[in-house]
């Protein structure tokens, strides 16, 4: 009787130790499983963050409506200045024709007044 007491209490022991070798191989692949969804969970959280700062970013600046008003009138004013550039090239080009006739007058009547004397 002792001999069949012993095997069975061997076999009780070897399963339970397989039992607990299966749960040692499950438990295993759960923290396996369960490290992946955290690696994947932190990447997600920093997507999150960089997502906000980013978002921040975009929040501080002026609406595109505002940049497009400011657009459209520094085009404007840019307009207004080359069109006050052409007229005053074309001013100063008057002026600079003016000054070559009366320079040509003054050398015409310096020669005249030097032929007569």
């Amino acid at each position: 009787i002792s001999q069949r007491a012993y095997q069975r209490q061997l076999e009780l022991n070897q399963q339970k130790l397989a039992n607990i070798e299966n749960v040692k191989e499950t438990t295993a692949r759960e923290i396996e499983e369960l490290q992946t969804i955290l690696n994947q969970e932190k990447i997600r959280r920093s997507q999150k963050e960089k997502y906000d700062n980013i978002a921040k970013k975009i929040n501080e600046l002026p609406s595109r409506d505002l940049t497009q008003q400011q657009i459209t009138s520094l085009q404007e004013e840019m307009n207004q200045l080359q069109a006050e550039s052409s007229s005053l090239n074309q001013h100063l080009e008057t002026k600079r024709r003016q000054l070559t006739l009366l320079f040509h007058v003054t050398t015409l009547l310096k020669n005249e007044w030097n032929s007569v004397e």
